[in-house]
């Protein structure tokens, strides 16, 4: 990977969970002094912030968690082995999701429909179809992929496990997107524990053939 198409990356990266701030800042005559934060499963406001927090704090979140993603891609060796697109996909998911939660919760306080079930069910679903495309390509690190003691001691475990995982990461989010529609949370948490025990599975039965 080139060094500076990283840094470029993470800048503007930054730059984009700044944008909340200025739709914020743009925004704030007409941004109620309370604004609902947190839903629940009927997609009904159960919780409330200072509009201050929500323009501002939630992205200075945003970019902490940011810089600590910098961090740890940074201090793996293995980083420098990792596709270019695997780092791209890593770097940009805290600012996507900064911004559709900032963007989502602004829209709802000034009177605009928001489902969080739909919205989080094609978020997962499109990041599913997207990461489990890649998911067969990645080498083994401790950075990005099914990171378990077997996968990590054996080569072919490893690939074998990660070109599983792969369709079964696509054919979930195809899933995820052709039900995110009937807004069923449900859905999300099974196929989200789904994607994550068949491949563990998978993996560590195949470190008892001797992979």
């Amino acid at each position: 990977m080139k060094k500076n198409s990283i840094r470029q990356t993470e800048l503007i990266s930054l730059l984009l969970i700044l944008f909340p701030i200025l739709t914020g800042a743009f925004l704030y005559n007409r941004l109620p002094q309370k604004m609902a934060t947190h839903f629940g499963m009927t997609d009904m406001p159960n919780a409330f912030s200072n509009k201050l927090w929500v323009i501002i704090g939630l992205p200075f979140l945003g970019i902490i968690l940011q810089v600590m993603v910098f961090l740890i891609l940074r201090n793996q060796k293995e980083t420098k082995n990792l596709d270019f697109k695997i780092v791209n996909i890593t770097l940009w998911l805290v600012p996507v999701i900064t911004n559709i939660v900032n963007l989502s919760l602004y829209a709802y306080a000034l009177g605009h429909k928001v489902k969080g079930s739909f919205m989080l069910s094609a978020f997962l679903g499109l990041f599913f179809i997207i990461f489990g495309n890649y998911l067969p390509k990645v080498s083994p690190n401790h950075v990005v992929g099914i990171k378990l003691p077997w996968t990590l001691n054996n080569t072919e475990n490893w690939r074998k496990t990660h070109r599983f995982a792969g369709w079964i990461f696509f054919i979930s989010g195809i899933v995820l997107l052709l039900t995110s529609y009937w807004e069923m949370y449900w859905s999300v948490i099974s196929i989200t524990i789904i994607v994550i025990l068949i491949p563990t599975c998978y993996s560590y039965l195949l470190s008892k053939k001797g992979y």
